[in-house]
């Protein structure tokens, strides 16, 4: 034990240390990434693109307590004191955001879903690193994790979840050609159904027949007026589970 709290760290430890971790950090993005759009195109990398999801969801906290330990040994008592410091008076963000850190963990909590508590419900739109961020009729709302635990929440199921669209796009049969991802995102600025707080993202396989397109509507009751102008233009449309 002795031994183990004569350990000394310095500066140049922290820093190695520091810039070990933010390569490891780069990197494991950037393999997500490629996972990411091997998954698009095959389902063979969607257990190793989740457990590298889990791993980054996980590496942060992991990544702050290694430096703040490393950062105490440099000099115990007056860091000590200082980490002490900034724990006590951050302790309900720490606590929040490290409920986050579970709450991403949960798959079926992600972009799209509906989620319903006591007070609010809403699509949610982004997950923060301190909360959920949804889409209401009222407008944007923000959650905190530590309270969507502490109420508790309903994931609310259905074909479309709110506003949040998950379409397969094909040519009209009496259209020949190839599918353009860029000519239809063109079109898509052009009417006023999208709520362009989240871009729309498109994702095109490689055979080339059709192609998958995420949006928020501003409202869910405009899918079938989006349908229909897309027909209008030539694209047939069905809903992706």
């Amino acid at each position: 034990m002795e031994d183990f709290l004569s350990i000394q760290f310095t500066w140049f430890n922290f820093l190695l240390n520091a810039l070990g971790l933010l390569l490891l950090y780069f990197l494991l993005r950037f393999v997500r990434r490629l996972l990411a759009a091997s998954t698009s195109k095959s389902r063979f990398g969607l257990r190793p693109y989740k457990f590298v999801q889990d791993l980054l969801t996980l590496f942060e906290p992991l990544a702050i307590v290694l430096l703040s330990s490393i950062f105490i040994f440099i000099n115990p008592p007056f860091h000590g004191l200082l980490i002490g410091l900034v724990v006590f008076t951050g302790f309900s963000h720490i606590r929040n955001y490290m409920s986050g850190r579970f709450v991403h963990l949960d798959r079926s909590v992600v972009k799209g879903k509906r989620v319903k508590t006591n007070e609010t419900e809403g699509v949610i739109s982004r997950l923060g690193n301190l909360g959920l961020h949804l889409q209401t009729p009222d407008g944007p709302h923000h959650i905190s994790y530590q309270k969507l635990l502490g109420e508790g929440y309903t994931l609310v199921s259905g074909e479309e979840s709110g506003g949040f669209c998950h379409l397969r796009i094909t040519l009209a049969d009496d259209k020949n050609g190839r599918l353009n991802a860029s000519h239809l995102f063109d079109l898509l600025a052009t009417n006023p159904y999208l709520d362009w707080h989240q871009k729309p993202e498109m994702i095109v396989p490689e055979s080339g027949g059709y192609l998958e397109a995420k949006f928020l509507l501003k409202d869910e009751k405009y899918l079938h007026d989006l349908r229909r102008l897309m027909k209008e233009w030539g694209f047939l449309c069905q809903s992706q589970n």
